[in-house]
């Protein structure tokens, strides 16, 4: 591990209201294409109910974007990627 050396510098995250399980409407943020690693980053966020915009929130007070997944189109995985699309 780095030696970290500034730690009275660095605010500790605080508490925060984790999403309830459940279904929820989203949208489609970004979607990023690594190709070396042959697969895509798809961003999204909460688009309507109490819960809009939670990510983006999210991000705003912890500097973490947490409404995120990955889908691989490696020739391994095209069928589930297939299924995914």
């Amino acid at each position: 591990m780095k030696q970290i050396n500034n730690w009275n510098e660095i605010k500790e995250a605080g508490e925060f209201e984790s999403l309830p399980a459940g279904g929820y409407v989203a949208v489609i943020k970004k979607v990023e294409d690594d190709t070396s690693k042959e697969c895509l980053k798809i961003s999204f966020d909460i688009a309507e109910g109490q819960y809009k915009d939670y990510y983006l929130e999210l991000y705003k007070s912890m500097n973490f974007w947490g409404g995120s997944f990955y889908r691989s189109y490696k020739e391994k995985a095209q069928s589930f990627f297939k299924g995914f699309i």
